[in-house]
């Protein structure tokens, strides 16, 4: 802020040749007047509409008015002009009856703030003013340094009458992109900022209406003059404010505490993300402002004048008017969980995007709201997206629009009491085939109503390359047979270089016949070779196998949670169909006697069969037999035959005859062919009439066939 009268610009002096005598020299003010008040309003962010929210003062020549903004990329966005970049220009506006600051309730006020493009020439200032006063919505403090709101400091002797020309019982936040420390009387009312240790542009807050704000200091003995500063507080200093930036304000107000905390740069002014911003907390003395229903007005006052700035402000929320929240998730579906601040997910997760929007109470219902979102520009494929309102309402988010991760979709419902959230989901799948991580920004997206809006921002999260761990076996396929443990030997390997296997950071699991498998119990594992091998014996055991056909799957997941592909490994657990015999059988010495005779086995036979295969299984016997020889050659007359337990009789010289056909009932069964033959059946020797005497010997060929079921 400054004093309107003092002159602090380039001066332009032109030198004008007189016929007369003499040379005249005329210093001519040349003001180069850099109109940034067209470009402020041309980039203003987004913020709401204030209709019947602010109303300006009545005095003559008030700059304040509520304008539209013109950036083609905001909507709904009306901006309080305090001051429009000219010089000697005061104004005030104030809320309406309507809109004042109840002082029992905690709020949040936020805004942005534009001081144009003067540099260290701009001047003087505005302030955001709280106050109760006679004057309502009237009310103007002084010009110049005083901003519209503090007292003037015309060279009087009391701080009461410097106090008394202010807006009465207020408190005022001060932006002052001008320091006046003039410490004389004689160089007018421009000393306002002396002895506060500041260095340039500024925030700082006081009391208007308190004479203990201001500071004396006088000068002479007998005629004394005098001057006063303002007691700063709440200082953030050293500011570039008119910088032809748009910076961020937000005031807090905790009614439990009556503490008032402002933090200035909050937010940056290209993306609205959140940034730390520099705060300062005031304890309000409410007593300050002498209201019995805890009921104030407030708004902005300013001023310009030789030097001036933009004095612009954008709102984004008015205390009262909306109460909502807005928050923002990402949750990894494919691994369950929430993805926070520096969290790793991996190429082709499945992520679900939740914006959840809360209308919490106030004065009007949030209306025509525009979520204007803002979606990683990389590493993430968008499918599809959903809005659901609390009345059982539900839309399609249109996500063919998304540009530069950038869309905008206005929600079909207004929030109120009666249907108090909406939830924006969009589903998406990473995507990173770069071989390196993506680092994701994070993003913030703004849900812009009419006369509400709110922020929120997703977190910081990297997208891992899938490195391809990949599974092979061998054997792919095992066979075996009951009782006998099944094995494979599997490798690990990754297929993207820098990645090394090791296997204690490798978490095996397994399928046992489409159920899954304890390792260790169903299926042990045993790594083979050097820590890093990859390699590994996988076993299972033989009281863990069926009959039959059995399927293992096999899969592994590294300790960032990559997994491999699935092996399928067929083991066939077959059983077995097995014929024992004697080598060596005999049939009993035989003295012919010239008629054809039947002679009887020996004891000295064993014959069984042994089925293992399960349930169901069918077998046949058959054999056949060569012809009888003594050791010179000579063939017995007759030969081997196969009695039936019908006592049907079959020759078995080169002849295949059926010994037996049996269906297994069991895992494991063992058949004795020969319980069933009784002494004269089975298989005898035939003698002939015409047989000799002599030891004769030949071969039975037993033959054991599986029969198909059918």
């Amino acid at each position: 802020m400054r004093y309107q009268n003092i002159l602090r610009r380039s001066v332009i002096f032109t030198v004008v040749m007189s016929v007369f005598s003499g040379i005249v020299i005329t210093p001519l003010l040349s003001v180069v007047h850099a109109d940034d008040y067209s470009t402020a309003l041309s980039t203003t962010p987004q913020g709401i509409k204030l209709t019947n929210v602010f109303t300006p003062a009545s005095f003559s020549g008030n700059s304040a008015q509520v304008v539209a903004a013109t950036n083609p990329n905001v909507t709904n966005t009306d901006v309080v002009r305090v001051t429009s970049g000219q010089a000697n220009q005061m104004g005030a506006i104030w809320a309406t009856d309507n809109n004042l600051f109840d002082l029992t309730k905690s709020a949040t006020v936020s805004m942005w703030l534009n001081f144009g493009n003067q540099g260290k020439n701009a001047a003087d200032g505005m302030a955001l003013v709280f106050k109760n006063d006679d004057k309502g919505a009237d009310s103007i403090g002084q010009s110049g340094q005083a901003l519209g709101v503090w007292g003037t400091d015309a060279h009087t002797s009391k701080a009461s009458d410097v106090s008394a020309k202010a807006i009465q019982n207020s408190w005022a936040i001060e932006f002052d992109p001008y320091l006046n420390t003039a410490n004389d009387a004689t160089k007018g009312a421009a000393s306002f900022d002396l002895n506060n240790g500041l260095s340039g542009a500024h925030i700082a807050s006081n009391y208007p209406g308190n004479s203990n704000t201001y500071r004396q200091h006088s000068s002479g003995f007998i005629f004394k003059d005098y001057w006063y500063d303002i007691e700063h507080k709440g200082i953030i200093d050293n500011l570039n404010l008119s910088n032809g930036n748009w910076h961020h304000f937000t005031l807090k107000w905790n009614a439990t505490t009556s503490e008032m905390t402002y933090t200035f740069d909050d937010k940056d002014p290209n993306t609205s993300a959140a940034l730390t911003g520099q705060s300062q907390t005031i304890v309000l003395d409410k007593t300050q402002f002498k209201t019995t229903t805890n009921q104030i007005r407030w708004g902005f006052t300013g001023a310009t004048g030789l030097l001036f700035e933009n004095g612009l402000v954008v709102f984004e929320q008015v205390p009262g008017l909306v109460n909502a929240t807005a928050s923002a998730t990402i949750k990894n579906d494919t691994r369950n969980i929430a993805v926070n601040s520096g969290t790793n997910i991996y190429d082709g997760d499945q992520l679900t995007y939740t914006y959840n929007l809360n209308y919490a109470s106030g004065k009007q219902n949030w209306t025509a709201i525009v979520a204007q979102m803002q979606m990683a520009t990389t590493g993430i494929d968008y499918k599809s997206g959903t809005i659901t309102y609390a009345n059982g309402g539900s839309e399609n988010v249109d996500l063919s629009s998304i540009k530069n991760g950038e869309f905008s979709q206005k929600l079909k419902n207004d929030l109120s009491t009666a249907n108090n959230s909406a939830t924006i989901v969009i589903k998406g799948q990473a995507n990173n085939k770069t071989g390196t991580t993506i680092k994701v920004a994070d993003e913030t997206s703004d849900f812009a109503g009419s006369n509400y809006m709110v922020s929120a921002t997703t977190p910081t999260f990297n997208i891992l390359p899938n490195p391809n761990l990949t599974l092979a076996v061998n054997p792919s396929s095992v066979d075996v047979t009951p009782g006998n443990d099944a094995t494979t030997t599997g490798t690990l390997t990754y297929g993207v270089a820098g990645n090394v296997v090791t296997n204690s950071q490798m978490n095996l699991k397994a399928t046992l016949n489409g159920t899954a498998a304890t390792i260790g119990t169903d299926v042990k594992i045993a790594w083979q070779g050097s820590a890093t091998s990859g390699q590994f014996i996988a076993t299972v055991p033989s009281d863990k196998l069926v009959l039959g056909n059995n399927s293992l799957v096999l899969t592994a997941t590294d300790a960032n949670g990559f997994s491999s592909n699935s092996v399928t490994v067929p083991i066939r657990n077959v059983g077995e169909l097995k014929l024992t015999s004697k080598s060596d059988s005999s049939f009993k010495s035989t003295v012919l006697t010239g008629l054809s005779t039947l002679i009887q086995r020996n004891g000295d036979w064993g014959l069984s069969v042994s089925d293992t295969r399960g349930p169901g299984n069918k077998w046949q016997l058959q054999a056949s037999a060569t012809t009888l020889k003594t050791a010179t050659g000579t063939q017995l007359a007759g030969g081997l035959v196969y009695v039936t337990n019908s006592n049907v009789q079959q020759n078995m010289t080169n002849a295949a005859v059926n010994i037996m056909s049996q269906t297994t009932t069991s895992t494991n069964t063992n058949t004795d062919v020969l319980s069933s033959w009784k002494s004269n059946q089975g298989i005898l020797l035939n003698a002939n009439a015409s047989a000799l005497n002599g030891n004769y010997s030949g071969k039975i060929s037993w033959t054991l066939m599986n029969v198909p079921t059918p």
